[in-house]
């Protein structure tokens, strides 16, 4: 019916069904409340974990739900401190903008550079980069706000290559060349994701968000954080306070609404999926079945003929308070594999997935809304690994995230292929574990937003090259989310009539060459009068 009710709208044939919106249609500036309405502080807490503080701040106007921003901190002095990037204090970005409906939008790609490493201090000192002996190292990146260039160490620190993306985050203190620019640090990020997807959540739309870069580039500090620390959170756990935040405003304006909240989380090693909240080490043939791999912790990538990929066997675990989700980010990451490596102390040696489900009904309508929040392990050099003496298990390890890595690349290649002819050739979404349950977020049914980090650093110019080219490439690949909504109890005598009338309305507009003005007139009056009822 909706589809009937939109083809009847267009009586005109000679008149496009659709136009091209400009960007800046599509981003309008986010309203900002302050001190509108102010909404109460949760009061549950995690060990080692605590809730924004509530005063003094903004409120975000996001349809009818006004949730707590956390306010910008008064003290500068914790910006960017140590970790392996940047973190803590800074304002919320006011150029951060909210997306409007839109069927069809670009992925949203994020660059961020982290702060220098000691390792990569004590690498530029023995090359000779540093000017004095204290001094700060050459930054190979320069940034503003919408643009990123990369500088070429063996060509004098010459520009090498300039990218467009949506927005660039600047993490490094003053010291290490900042240039007197202010260090953007986590509350920035997650405002600029938040403003792409939080809205979308409560309408049905999915949304995924994924870190990308190598290795110690900071991914797993942006999208995780420290949990015991609220000013250096990453985006995972600012998106679950704000999400059960913006659900008690909803409960309380609006008690008749029912809303559940449902998470998972599973990590991708070595192309084996893991529930990390359902350890194997728990497994029980009644939980898993008979099979031996299931028993071992493996779990299988299905597909479903109608809703699309899916993980056999994996937990949900239903979450009514914040500190049920945090208790199980926490869980989540403890159990996530990783390894000290020559390259990083703590590396992830697998991608993890935290997924939320929030479904809401209100009288005969639903919504279902996925939220993907994926950290991808970091991609090698498979001949550093060997060359730097790494053991056998950790360069099959590299090998494989190498691997799933360069899938994601070519899936996203032929995702922008086939945005610009349908006749090219199907996404290799079952090449890899990572792609084939991201197969519907990549370039489909969700709204994407990719944060890639790079290092400043001279001896990983390679690499940030690589990096910065991957995700521009990702930025043309072209989504296309879908409300995920649903009416029921519908009036079984209301739908014979709307089918009658569309049946009259086509047959009338099957003789429009006959139609006078006057008559064309009154059939665009009443598809609107049908379409306003549907």
């Amino acid at each position: 019916f909706f589809v009937a009710a939109a083809v009847l709208c267009c009586v005109d044939h000679r008149q496009s069904v659709g136009s091209d919106r400009s960007l800046a249609e599509l981003c309008l500036p986010v309203r900002v409340c302050v001190g509108s309405r102010k909404v109460s502080s949760m009061a549950a807490q995690v060990s080692g974990v605590r809730a924004f503080p509530p005063t003094g701040g903004a409120l975000r106007c996001i349809g009818n739900v006004m949730p707590l921003v956390a306010p910008p901190p008064t003290t500068p002095q914790a910006c960017c401190q140590g970790g392996a990037a940047s973190a803590g204090v800074s304002s919320c970005v006011g150029s951060a903008v909210a997306p409007k409906e839109n069927p069809a939008a670009n992925t949203k790609v994020f660059i961020r550079v982290r702060p220098f490493l000691p390792r990569e201090l004590r690498a530029e000192a023995e090359q000779g980069q540093a000017q004095t002996a204290g001094s700060a190292p050459r930054c190979v990146v320069q940034m503003s706000a919408d643009q990123t260039t990369l500088l070429d160490p063996r060509e004098g620190f010459a520009p090498r290559e300039a990218f467009k993306f949506d927005r660039c985050f600047w993490s490094l203190p003053p010291a290490e060349g900042a240039g007197g620019r202010r260090c953007e640090a986590q509350i920035d990020v997650y405002m600029a994701v938040e403003a792409e997807v939080m809205q979308g959540i409560f309408e049905g739309y999915n949304s995924t968000i994924f870190c990308y870069g190598q290795t110690a580039s900071g991914k797993t500090y942006t999208m995780m954080g420290d949990l015991s620390n609220p000013l250096h959170r990453g985006v995972i756990p600012r998106l679950a306070e704000q999400l059960f935040h913006q659900v008690d405003v909803l409960k309380t304006q609006q008690p008749s609404t029912k809303i559940s909240i449902e998470v998972s989380f599973y990590e991708i090693y070595n192309e084996r999926v893991r529930d990390l909240l359902r350890p194997a080490r728990c497994a029980t043939p009644a939980a898993f079945g008979s099979s031996a791999k299931m028993l071992a912790g493996e779990l299988r990538v299905r597909q479903h003929p109608t809703t699309g990929p899916y993980i056999e066997g994996l937990s949900t675990h239903p979450t009514e308070t914040l500190a049920q989700i945090m208790a199980l980010i926490v869980k989540g990451g403890e159990e996530r594999t990783t390894a000290a490596t020559a390259v990083n102390d703590r590396s992830s040696r697998s991608h993890s997935i935290f997924a939320i489900k929030l479904s809401t009904a209100d009288g005969s309508r639903s919504t279902t809304a996925k939220v993907n929040l994926v950290d991808l392990a970091g991609s090698e050099r498979s001949y550093a690994v060997v060359a730097k003496g790494e053991n056998s298990q950790h360069f099959k390890e590299a090998t494989s995230i190498n691997l799933s890595l360069s899938t994601l690349a070519r899936v996203i290649d032929a995702l922008v292929e086939r945005g610009k002819s349908r006749s090219a050739a199907m996404p290799p979404y079952r090449d890899s574990a990572l792609t084939w349950v991201l197969s519907d977020s990549l370039g489909g049914n969700a709204r994407t937003v990719m944060i890639a980090t790079v290092s400043p650093a001279a001896v990983n110019f390679e690499e940030s090259l690589s990096t910065l080219r991957y995700a521009a490439r990702s930025r043309a690949m072209v989504c296309a989310p879908q409300c995920n909504s649903a009416l029921s109890g519908a009036d079984p005598a209301l739908v014979q009539g709307l089918k009658s009338q569309i049946r009259e309305l086509r047959q009338r507009l099957s003789q429009a060459s006959r139609v006078g003005p006057e008559e064309l007139a009154t059939l665009h009056s009443q598809c609107a009068e049908l379409q306003a009822r549907l």
